[in-house]
């Protein structure tokens, strides 16, 4: 199955949510939906292959194009890579290959103890953010788009309870009635979707995949 773009994400999102549409906006849902690509970098960044070619003199080389700093972080080096061997290459200590930023602000690679030998190749495997955009996404597993959608939820969730919370005729009729706030189910059903997503320290994704067309909040909401 394709990979979900950013529209199809905020739709997957609007159906978890009732009232959605009374106290928070499309806009909004887009850049929750963002805001939880970059917690999943925290934890599942995407990994990229840097591949690099010897010439039996040079030990430093160009960074890869979308090297992002700040973010990426060098993983494996392994050298030397000859794809007609059966066997595995060796991979070197991360220690012996650096990625320094240069005064002119790009980066390069700099291999410390080894001289990459003519003809011969490097795989350096890296890490960059993952990119979610109407037209393309760079999520691979239902699991990484299933999360993003969990915690933009409750996001978006709390900004609902903090309008809701706003109005002081909700509460007081709540106050009234003896039950519970819709703002604070709202601040309840956030936490619930926070720890479904899997992205809080130290948590895993331990629940199954969004259910499409069952909205949560309607179930739990008593008014």
């Amino acid at each position: 199955m394709a990979a979900r773009t950013l529209n199809q994400l905020s739709d997957a999102l609007r159906l978890l949510l009732m009232d959605g549409d009374a106290y928070s906006s499309p806009n909004q849902h887009d850049a929750a939906i963002g805001r939880a690509v970059t917690r999943l970098c925290q934890f599942r960044p995407r990994f990229r292959v840097h591949e690099i070619a010897g010439d039996g003199t040079a030990f430093r080389f160009n960074a890869p194009t979308d090297w992002q700093g700040g973010f990426s972080a060098l993983k494996k080096v392994l050298y030397p890579v000859d794809t007609t061997l059966q066997g595995l290459p060796l991979e070197l200590p991360l220690r012996e290959v650096q990625v320094m930023l240069q005064p002119d602000d790009t980066y390069k690679i700099h291999f410390v103890a080894t001289i990459p030998a003519s003809a011969k190749k490097a795989w350096l495997y890296y890490t960059v953010e993952h990119s979610v955009t109407n037209d393309s996404s760079t999520l691979k597993s239902t699991e990484d788009e299933d999360a993003v959608v969990y915690w933009a939820t409750a996001e978006i969730l709390r900004i609902m309870a903090a309008r809701v919370n706003a109005s002081k005729d909700i509460e007081q009729l709540a106050q009234a009635s003896n039950r519970e706030s819709r703002g604070s189910q709202y601040l309840k059903l956030a936490k619930e979707y926070e720890e479904r997503s899997g992205l809080l320290e130290g948590a895993a994704l331990a629940w199954g995949p969004i259910n499409p067309g069952t909205a949560t909040t309607a179930d739990n909401l008593t008014h």
